[in-house]
Parts: C-alpha cells; structure tokens; sequence
C-alpha cells in the first residue's frame, strides 16, 4: 500500500511539474514571419546607416552598430491580447494593433541587445467637447520588447532614442521612444469637425509612406450660439442652433429643447439633411439660463446664456422719450417742466418695454424686427415721446 501511494504522489508530481514548467516567454511576432529574410536599416556608431539582409530571428547589432529597424509587414497588423494579462491590464484593451516593424535597440544601463515592436490602441471614440468646440480622442502606444515575460513589465531605457510620427488633419506630432515595456505612451488627437471616422497615420524611419488607420467619431447633438449675454427680464431675444455633428447621414432626429428660465420659441424641432435648425430664447428674469436638449440618442452638450440687467435698454428708452417729449413741446413752443420730463421719459420707457417684452405695439407703426437693438429701442422712446401727449389724450378719450 505504501508503494502504491509512494508511486501516485510521484506521478502527481511530475504532471504538476511538467506544467509549471510552461515557458513563459511569449513573442507578439507571428512564427512564420519570424523566418522571413527582410532589410534592416542599421544606424553605426558614427551615425552612418547602411543595410542588411537577415532573417528576423537571427539579426543581431555587431559591436560597432547603434540600433536597425526592419519592415516585417505591409499593413497593420490586429492582435488579440486577452490571453496576456500584463498587456491588457496595462493597454485596457483585448485588441490592440501592431505597427510591422522590428526594432533592435542596447539597453542603456547593460549594453544588451533588446528586441522591441509598438503596439497601440485608440482607447475611445472621438467625442465632442464643448469646451473647445472640437473632438478629441486619444492613441496609446506602447513599445514592448517582442519577447516578453507574461509578468511585471520591466522599465528597459534605451541607448539611443527612436521617433515616430503621428499625423492628422495636417499635424504632424513626434513620439520620441526613450524607453520600452512600461509606461505607455498617449497621444491625443484633435478634430473640428470630423465625419464617420478620422484618417490617422504613423511615420517611421522605414515607411516614410506612412501606415494608414482610422479613429471612429461618436456622434453629438450641438448647441451653439455667438452670444452668451443676453438682457434680462423678456427684453431681448437670441438666437441659437442645434446640429448634429460627426456624421455624415441620418435620419431625422426628434429633439425637445428645455430651458431653466425664458421661453424659447420653437421647443420642439427635427434635425435632418445635416442642416442645423435655428431657434429663438426670450429672456426672463436675471441670472444664469441654462438650455439643454431632452433625447437619449446622442450625447449632447448645454448652452449656457447670463441674463442681466437691461440697463442700456432703460437709459436709451428714457432718452428716445425725453428726446421726443421736449422736441414737441419745444414745436408747440410751451414751456419744459419737471412734469413734462418725467412723462416723456416713462411714455418712451412704457412704449419700449411694452412692445420688445410683450409685442404690444402701443405707437400704431409697423416694425419690420421685432428683435432687440438699441437703435429700435431709442427710436420707439422717441416716437413715444414727441406723440406721448396726443396718445395720453385717445387713450384718455377711449376710457
């Protein structure tokens, strides 16, 4: 019995063992590529380059050489990454993308030769931000030694620096790879009106062609407007715009505008044919209005608008009406009173406030804006003002 035993604990043991003897070393280099014959840009020591052929497998830097980098692919290549726990703790992702390249490198600290690729990832859409008006996403390499260890990432410094590129839209930003393994790299990337998806591509030492890849857009509902001051207490009125941005087609959208103070004119609207849809806020009361969209669709931003004391409004209300009094008085050749100040300046006040605030045209003229400018309002005070004492008389004569 006891052989028996003996002999089950020594089978257990070597099944365990066999296992825990798994190499962990992994490389993110397809096996069949790594048999290829391939051109290396090597960079000497005296910062001359020259080219060698080799397989990728075999090359190694001799004494006298600095860095090499090779072109082991045409396109860019998706890797799967949920098996490496290392790389998806650290890159959030299970997917990422690789560029085709080979990099051989000596590690600052030792002299030793180090064997690295870059692989990245976009980690979110491109979204709008309302704050600056644009989209903005964000691309995060990481060069990693192609050989790796499915544990702790290892900070390794390099000899001599590599740089790649990133364009878009005209930009062009370096990336400067000092170091490999950890921490990654984030580049973020900037569009003011991107459609669909946004073309991206990466620079390198050997392809200076340019590896082509794509960031998806999040769609986003927009408000806008090029004001953010308004007067308060219903005498003015703005107007604002509700687009979607991001895409290039789409059915039409329902959308229902709220405000925190005012009314806005149209509250329901549809956006579609990639138009924006024009609305109109009239003020109410003072303080800050915010305007906001109610659908579950798209994000969206809100508009915030202050609404402050019409002070402009009052004093060129004032003025027209006193202006016009006094002129029609100094007509009739009577003499200006106290009396006749202060009723010419309410006359243009009433007649001013009364029809920017509630449409009520008390002066018999046809206006053809009924939307606030100083011009129309020292104008209604004045023609209040020279007519004030006729229309006190019909309005008297009326009651």
């Amino acid at each position: 019995m006891k052989h028996i035993t003996l002999f089950f604990t020594i089978i257990c043991y070597t099944v365990i063992n066999v296992f825990a003897q798994v190499d962990p070393n992994r490389s993110l280099i397809n096996q069949r590529v790594l048999s290829q014959r391939v051109n290396f840009n090597v960079i000497e020591n005296s910062r001359d380059s020259l080219r060698r052929t080799a397989t990728v497998n075999s090359f190694n830097l001799r004494p006298t050489e600095l860095k090499a980098s090779a072109k082991i692919g045409d396109k860019v290549e998706k890797i799967d990454i949920t098996n490496v726990s290392i790389l998806k703790d650290t890159l959030k992702m299970d997917r990422v993308q690789m560029l085709p390249e080979l990099y051989i490198a000596k590690e600052s600290a030792t002299g030793n030769e180090l064997k690295y690729i870059i692989i990245f990832v976009d980690t979110t859409p491109l979204q709008y931000e309302s704050r600056n008006n644009e989209f903005r996403g964000m691309i995060r390499f990481l060069p990693i030694e192609s050989n790796y260890v499915n544990q702790q990432l290892s900070i390794k410094y390099l000899a001599v620096p590599d740089t790649i590129y990133l364009s878009f839209n005209q930009i062009s930003l370096p990336i400067v790879i000092s170091q490999i393994n950890y921490p990654p790299i984030d580049m973020s990337i900037t569009a003011s009106n991107p459609l669909d998806s946004l073309s991206v591509k990466i620079f390198t030492s050997v392809n200076p062609f340019g590896y082509p890849t794509y960031l998806l857009v999040e769609p986003a509902i927009v408000l806008s407007s090029n004001r953010y001051t308004i007067q308060g207490l219903g005498v003015q009125t703005m107007p604002f715009y509700v687009s979607l941005k991001g895409v290039t087609s789409y059915k039409p959208i329902p959308i229902a505008l709220i405000s925190s103070l005012g009314e806005i004119d149209s509250s329901r609207i549809t956006l579609k044919d990639n138009s924006p849809v024009k609305a109109v806020l009239r003020s109410e009361s003072l303080g800050k209005i915010d305007i906001a969209i109610t659908q579950n669709h798209y994000p969206s931003n809100s508009l915030s608008v202050n609404a402050v004391f019409p002070w402009l409004f009052f004093v060129l209300a004032i003025i027209g009406g006193l202006i016009g009094g006094i002129a029609q008085n100094l007509i009739d050749k009577k003499k200006v009173t106290i009396g006749l100040i202060i009723g010419s300046s309410l006359i243009g006040l009433i007649a001013a406030g009364v029809y920017l605030g509630l449409g009520i045209n008390l002066l018999q003229i046809t206006f053809e804006d009924r939307s606030y400018n100083e011009l129309l309002v020292l104008a209604i005070g004045l023609v209040a003002g020279f007519g004030g004492i006729s229309l006190a008389k019909i309005v008297k004569g009326k009651t």
